[in-house]
């Protein structure tokens, strides 16, 4: 039996779905797979705040709001880190990777698109992998899908439904004929599918995160930031989705990487907006908070992925699965398995 040492950093919905999960599936892991997760710490803003939901059977010991502590506490195989913001989340991450030659399993799509590249090399120099299938669409396996058709496929074109929130609203704002935009929004933070401050939902910016991810694993390369249009959803009204499903259109927020020639150079164009889509598009029937990612190939044509894209259990059952894939994998390499 393997037992493996991980830390979490970030103890909100996801990182105490991690714990969840290898509490509830313990017995599998040990049966199936000859290992068990063992949580060492588990990092948070403020270890001493009052009130503090925990899952049951948490040691609330383990709870630190000091990086140090868990630096420090022993032998660290795995990182799940689920934090927000890419700092202090890079820095706390390296600093692990660098200590204890850890794998690396994150959620953390601003972190990632910003330095997804270097702490691949920093994990690869310790003979490390790093996961990162929970960074987009949740629990849609697009990451693991995109690995796998670039072994044989030529990728031209990524384009999905990267947000939950924005595609609820769209959705509920066609449903609903002459619900406006404002009361959409408020529905939509009333069911908890949108922040306090929706602003990085609404504007696009989540999206854009996760479509630079998408990009580099298609491509091998983002395009330059300031040239990718990022255009929110605030100034769809009702009267324009009327329109819309008039005409048998939809709008959709769309964001979308291609590969394109121009002059003889090959560059990459990418673009956050809302677009009007008819019954042919691959994204029309994706609705309320599913995401869906379209994936344009030369053998294999339009790909499309769909599923939940947020919430507890969607994205930490994918960072469990990355972090299994490894442990698998680890034991190839040792033939052990």
């Amino acid at each position: 039996m393997q037992s493996v040492r991980a830390v979490i950093l970030g103890f909100g919905t996801v990182g105490q779905g991690i714990f969840n999960i290898a509490q509830q599936r313990r017995a599998e892991l040990r049966e199936q797979h000859q290992v068990e997760l063992v949580i060492a710490k588990v990092l948070v803003t403020d270890a001493a705040r009052a009130g503090r939901a925990l899952p049951e059977g948490f040691d609330a010991s383990l709870l630190t709001d000091k990086i140090e502590d868990v630096l420090a506490s022993g032998p660290i195989d795995t990182v799940f880190e689920c934090m927000v913001g890419a700092q202090p989340a890079y820095d706390h991450v390296r600093a692990l990777v660098q200590q204890h030659g850890c794998a690396v399993v994150t959620a953390n799509k601003v972190m990632f698109a910003k330095h997804g590249a270097a702490l691949r090399e920093l994990a690869g120099a310790a003979g490390r992998q790093v996961g990162y299938e929970a960074c987009v669409a949740g629990g849609v396996p697009v990451i693991k899908t995109l690995q796998n058709m670039k072994l044989v496929q030529h990728i031209t074109k990524v384009e999905g439904i990267l947000n939950g929130t924005t595609n609820f609203i769209l959705t509920s704002m066609r449903t609903n004929p002459g619900k406006s935009y404002e009361a959409t929004l408020a529905e939509a933070q009333a069911k908890g599918y949108a922040e306090a401050d929706p602003y990085n939902d609404v504007s696009g910016m989540d999206a854009f995160s996760k479509l630079m991810i998408l990009s580099e694993l298609a491509f091998g390369a983002q395009p330059a930031w300031p040239e990718v249009p990022v255009v929110g959803i605030q100034e769809i009204t009702a009267a324009k989705v009327a329109e819309a499903s008039a005409q048998q259109q939809r709008y959709r927020h769309v964001a979308s990487t291609e590969l394109v020639t121009e002059g003889g150079q090959r560059k990459i164009v990418a673009s956050i907006r809302p677009l009007l889509v008819d019954a042919q598009h691959a994204l029309y029937a994706v609705e309320d908070v599913h995401n869906a990612v379209a994936v344009s190939t030369d053998y294999l044509g339009v790909v499309t992925l769909m599923g939940p894209g947020a919430g507890m259990y969607p994205t930490a059952s994918v960072m469990v699965e990355d972090w299994l894939t490894f442990v698998q994998q680890n034991k190839l390499k040792s033939g052990s398995a």
